[in-house]
């Protein structure tokens, strides 16, 4: 894994270690796998970035002190300029950008997120909470659950983000959306 991804992951390790909680109450506040958890603590696997918001949330620390190592300070609003929210690459293929990642105890993490075509088998994943994606330039195709649904510029999709879910863009252009998880 990349030196970021062990970075991230020792910071979810020390905020368990600080909060005295072992690996099993970590991942059963999250409502995932131990094992799945101990994979991302260890560093051995990539980490959604719904995961970390949950884990965020649950446990009272920032997902920007997470990501970067940083605290957000910010409590009455975020402005964030364009093209310059923190910059988070996921997945192949995902580009991120957290637009109010200085906001101290949000109710949600809203990411302009860039996808590119690609021919590589579309990543699943879940997590708990809910989803909103607006699109805005590009196409999209989103798989939640058993049902597909495709996204043009100014269509949306609100769901379950329990089920499992991934994405791709269609055709030969990037599909630009506005992410918010919740």
């Amino acid at each position: 894994m990349s030196d970021i991804i062990k970075q991230i992951a020792a910071r979810v390790m020390d905020t368990r270690e600080a909060l005295g909680l072992s690996e099993e109450e970590v991942a059963s506040t999250v409502g995932i796998d131990e094992t799945l958890y101990r994979s991302y603590e260890n560093g051995e696997r990539d980490i959604p970035i719904g995961f970390l918001t949950l884990f965020s949330e649950a446990f009272d620390i920032s997902l920007a002190s997470l990501i970067t190592g940083e605290e957000a300070r910010l409590s009455a609003f975020n402005y964030t300029a364009a093209g310059k929210g923190l910059h988070v690459q996921r997945h192949p293929g995902y580009e991120y950008h957290a637009l109010a990642y200085k906001f101290m105890h949000k109710k949600c993490e809203p990411f302009h997120v860039r996808l590119s075509p690609s021919n590589e088998a579309v990543s699943m994943n879940a997590h708990i909470g809910h989803e909103f994606d607006f699109m805005l330039e590009g196409k999209l195709r989103v798989y939640i659950g058993e049902k597909t649904v495709e996204l043009e510029p100014g269509d949306s999709v609100y769901f379950d983000a329990a089920y499992m879910h991934g994405m791709e863009a269609l055709g030969d252009e990037d599909a630009v959306f506005l992410a918010i998880v919740m």
